[in-house]
């Protein structure tokens, strides 16, 4: 059984604060870690490969967040965190054998993925024009 939670913000901003004197920070790997906010003095990230997504199931017209491994490009980004500050490194908490086999090199857009009504929607909100202009330059 996989356990997932979230850290309120005001316990998420002290990943910004300075680490004393012999002291690491470590990255338990989720998506936030593939976002482009470096966080400085990370020396380890520990990736468990492993990302909800967003899938939908035509038959019952149904989209939920499902637990899946990571794709390799989003390991990559990962991995990433580490060492942009000072040196750093990421583990991975997979058999290297299955990583390299099982592991997708990139999922399917969320857009391909999601329910065309909520396409729809979200080129909508982003007022830029109707959604059959801004989905063809998709």
């Amino acid at each position: 059984m996989v356990y997932c939670f979230q850290l309120p913000f005001v316990e998420a901003q002290k990943i910004f604060d300075p680490v004393p004197e012999n002291f690491r920070k470590i990255i338990f790997s989720t998506n936030v870690a593939e976002s482009s906010v470096t966080i400085p003095d990370i020396s380890f990230v520990i990736d468990f490969c492993l990302t909800k997504q967003l899938v939908y199931d035509p038959t019952t017209n149904y989209a939920s967040l499902q637990l899946s491994w990571a794709d390799k490009i989003s390991c990559d980004q990962r991995k990433g965190r580490a060492g942009r500050v000072k040196d750093g490194r990421v583990f991975r908490l997979l058999f290297k054998d299955f990583f390299e086999r099982v592991v997708l090199i990139e999922h399917e857009p969320e857009m391909k993925r999601a329910p065309l009504d909520k396409v729809i929607l979200d080129t909508k909100c982003l007022d830029m024009g109707s959604p059959k202009e801004l989905l063809a330059l998709a």
